[in-house]
């Protein structure tokens, strides 16, 4: 060999050298929004699943600590057993309202208006009743609902329509018997004028004779027939609580139950939480220390979301960009050569946030 061909042998070597020693070039492509790229270890992937791993699996022995989604489930059993309950309970105290409903007659003998809009803000009724009561009970009074045809009148509340015999002044109705204010006081309501429609106060004075009507909504009961003051007046939950006994202990029982399963649960909660949020914790601090001892290089992102790094040693890599909303790009490549262009679109959830 000549001394010429030595000499140009020893200068593709020395090139060959200098190449090598200047490492790859590598540019990437990547999605909009990202200012930052890091060009990580390719072993960091397999300790931030480790990582990972270690997690999830005491937060799954975490959860079979603290039986979360047994509580849950329990939980959620004793509010439908409360929630069943509860509806018989007051089925129950439904039906029976009904039913006496059904057993108390009541019909307007007679009614009468006043309604000047000049002269007074409330308008008034007086109307004479005859009521019988068919059921097994006394009854002392009902709260009703005027009504003009199927129209309801405008008063300001539920209205309560004492049932006394103005024969004796004592309060009830005793079971089988009707009593009626006919040839006495009448009975009266007031209601606001300016709260009628267009044309009712017409339509009240003209149809009132023959279609004003009273409907029951709900009544009282007492004991024994007496005097003002002298009795005890009962609604249906207290009347009847013989029949309702049952029905109301277990409704009690089962928000007693349903109190303690809330109060386990969420005791459970709280503690697990806690527990779980120090596993989270200690992740974080492992995995921002791994991405920091793991960064090989860094670059900022143009106008144009392309970046260049240079001097790159042959190996493999991760492409790790953080974006908002807990995303980034996160992609393993290889670099063996001395050029190297990448696009990368896809991002996928942050791997370094649990």
């Amino acid at each position: 060999m000549t001394t010429k061909k030595i000499l140009l042998c020893v200068i593709a070597l020395i090139l060959a050298i200098s190449a090598n020693a200047q490492g790859a070039k590598l540019r990437i492509t990547l999605p909009p929004g990202i200012s930052r790229v890091e060009l990580l270890s390719g072993g960091t992937a397999a300790v931030l699943d480790y990582l990972r791993e270690r997690m999830d699996q005491q937060i799954q022995e975490l959860n079979q600590h603290y039986q979360i989604q047994l509580r849950e489930t329990e939980l959620a059993s004793a509010k439908k057993h409360l929630e069943n309950t509860a509806t018989a309970y007051r089925n129950e105290i439904n039906a029976i309202r009904a039913e006496y409903l059904s057993k108390i007659i009541l019909s307007v003998d007679s009614a009468s208006a006043e309604i000047s809009p000049e002269s007074s803000a409330l308008g008034e009724i007086d109307f004479y009743y005859t009521v019988r009561n068919n059921s097994d009970r006394i009854i002392s009074s009902v709260i009703y609902t005027p009504k003009i045809g199927n129209d309801k009148m405008p008063t300001s509340s539920s209205l309560i329509l004492e049932l006394i015999n103005p024969a004796t002044l004592k309060y009830g109705v005793e079971a089988g018997k009707t009593i009626s204010n006919k040839g006495f006081l009448a009975e009266n309501f007031s209601f606001f004028i300016k709260e009628l429609k267009k044309g009712q106060i017409s339509l009240i004075k003209s149809k009132l004779q023959k279609e004003f009507s009273i409907a029951i909504v709900d009544l009282r009961f007492v004991n024994e027939i007496a005097y003002k003051g002298q009795f005890k007046e009962m609604d249906v939950i207290e009347a009847f609580q013989h029949r309702l006994g049952s029905l109301r202990q277990a409704s009690e029982k089962a928000k007693e139950l349903a109190a303690i399963k809330k109060d386990n649960y969420e005791k459970a909660l709280r503690e697990y939480t806690g527990a779980r949020d120090l596993v989270i914790n200690e992740f974080l601090s492992a995995a921002a220390q791994l991405e920091k001892t793991s960064i090989r290089h860094t670059s900022t992102v143009n106008s144009n979301n392309k970046t260049t790094i240079e001097n790159i040693d042959a190996g493999s890599y991760i492409v790790y960009a953080q974006k908002e909303n807990g995303l980034a790009v996160y992609e393993v490549i290889e670099i063996n050569t001395s050029k190297h262009e990448f696009v990368i679109n896809e991002l996928i959830k942050d791997p370094f946030i649990p």
